[in-house]
């Protein structure tokens, strides 16, 4: 079923990590407070994992120990379910980092709906922003997290590119009814293959499985 244009005065896209998947230990210890030293497992791509021993008792930069290890300088959250694992949170914009320390992307959280969780992807509501942009503006963002925007492609592709996620599609129509659209698996292609979306696993929520598309590459 072809989902009505009547129902594009709402349009929040988000999606959500579907497991902890920690980047460094610093990741494990913040959601897990008192973990003993372990050999754990962290995701690296192309490869599924890879095994580290997580010191988890030495103090950060000790005099006289030796320490062969590596520790997160502050918080830096890759995603919105990262902020919620660190304590649960209200829904609101936060800082993600996921190109790096260096490279913070303001995001709209919705630690409410389902579970919470949610990295908004896009938000569409009253018109206040133009969406018919370009090329560039697709790849690296356009808008404002405390209002209407789009993330950016390329923000998407290092999101998915580390975790897997799980997507859902909001939409409220002129009077107020509300319907969504859920996917098991969402991923988006680097730019070289022209971020092209994968998006499977399709769960009912009343809009319908064509409520998100696959597009042909862009020009």
């Amino acid at each position: 079923m072809k989902v009505p244009v009547l129902l594009a005065l709402l349009l929040p896209l988000a999606v959500r990590s579907l497991m902890f998947q920690p980047l460094d230990c610093a990741d494990i210890y913040n959601a897990r407070p008192g973990s003993q030293a372990m050999c754990t497992d962290l995701p690296r791509d192309p490869c599924p994992q890879v095994y580290v021993f997580c010191d988890m008792d030495t103090p950060t930069g000790e005099s006289g120990h030796p320490w062969p290890a590596l520790t997160s300088l502050m918080f830096q959250p890759l995603d919105c379910a990262d902020i919620y694992n660190d304590g649960p949170q209200p829904s609101d914009v936060y800082r993600i980092y996921p190109a790096g320390p260096l490279s913070p992307v303001y995001v709209f959280c919705d630690m409410d709906t389902d579970g919470g969780k949610w990295t908004v992807i896009q938000r569409r509501m009253d018109g206040t922003v133009n969406f018919y942009r370009g090329w560039d503006q697709y790849k690296s963002g356009f808008g404002n997290a405390a209002g209407e925007y789009w993330l950016g492609l390329e923000t998407l592709h290092l999101l998915t590119l580390r975790k897997k996620y799980e997507l859902r599609v909001d939409m409220e129509d002129f009077e107020g009814g509300e319907v969504h659209s859920q996917y098991s698996s969402f991923s988006v292609d680097p730019e070289r293959k022209w971020y092209m979306l994968h998006v499977s696993g399709y769960i009912d929520g009343g809009a319908g499985e064509k409520a998100v598309q696959a597009p042909q590459a862009m020009t």
